[in-house]
């Protein structure tokens, strides 16, 4: 088992090309988040957090992703997803970021224009709205009507979790698939695998935060979902990308709150 395992994983990094892009331009029939319907939980909560549904839209079309946590960015504060969620938009021009219900896909405007994306490593940054309330904290969705808040005390690097967390459970939060959690068993400076038996990650998923529950009310932040792959062993590799990404960028990471 534990060969045709690394047999796996080798073959996903070999083959990064089969990945399967967890991003959308469209609503998929029976492809609807887990969220309890009819909420716009900007409204719910008063700001916006890790794990919500975002959408990012302009004249070409929509696509729907996840939020994954919040930087600080040459004196600024933005939200983190997945770059192909904004390179999918053709062109992907004058884009802004709603936080939306399946319902409402336009209900309020949370981010203008993304202003840095690097399609190499699969991150974009998009410049948070005036008055937009966030907080550096991720829904843990248990099921459609049950969920509670987990406040990210701290992030993890790669290099910390080579170190700490090989072969432990971490958790990703979609908006199609909610929150579910497989192993961690690779980490490096540009890339995070995780597997996971459950076959959960979904499209629409993709940008969502990857973070270690430390216990009911406070989470480590890990990364970033960018896609998944099934392998012949009806085991699904996720993958993601560390915080050193965006840290390589120049940006700070905003866990207990963003760095003064």
């Amino acid at each position: 088992m534990e060969a045709r395992m690394v047999k796996s994983i080798i073959s996903s990094v070999l083959f990064t090309i089969l990945i399967v892009l967890a991003g959308t331009t469209n609503i998929v029939v029976g492809e609807e988040p887990v969220y309890p319907t009819g909420e716009y939980w900007a409204t719910k909560f008063g700001y916006v957090l890790s794990g919500l549904q975002i959408a990012l839209r302009n004249l070409t079309g929509t696509n729907y992703c996840t939020l994954g946590y919040f930087v600080k960015d040459n004196g600024w504060v933005g939200l983190v997803s997945a770059g192909h969620c904004y390179l999918n938009l053709a062109p992907p021009v004058d884009t802004n970021i709603y936080q939306p219900t399946h319902n409402y896909p336009s209900i309020a405007l949370v981010a203008k224009a993304v202003v840095d994306n690097r399609s190499r490593v699969d991150y974009l940054i998009a410049l948070l709205c005036p008055g937009v309330k966030y907080a550096t904290a991720v829904i843990n969705i248990v099921n459609s009507s049950t969920y509670n808040i987990l406040v990210f005390q701290d992030y993890y690097d790669s290099e910390t979790l080579r170190s700490c967390c090989l072969n432990r459970t971490v958790w990703i939060t979609g908006r199609t698939s909610g929150t579910y959690n497989g192993t961690l068993v690779f980490a490096l400076r540009d890339r995070i695998i995780i597997t996971t038996s459950d076959l959960r990650a979904r499209l629409g998923d993709s940008g969502g935060p990857i973070f270690i529950k430390e216990n009911d009310q406070d989470a480590t932040l890990t990364g970033h979902m960018i896609g998944f792959v099934n392998t012949e062993d009806s085991i699904q590799m996720i993958i993601g990308n560390p915080v050193d990404v965006l840290i390589d960028s120049g940006a700070q990471i905003c866990a207990h709150g963003c760095p003064p």
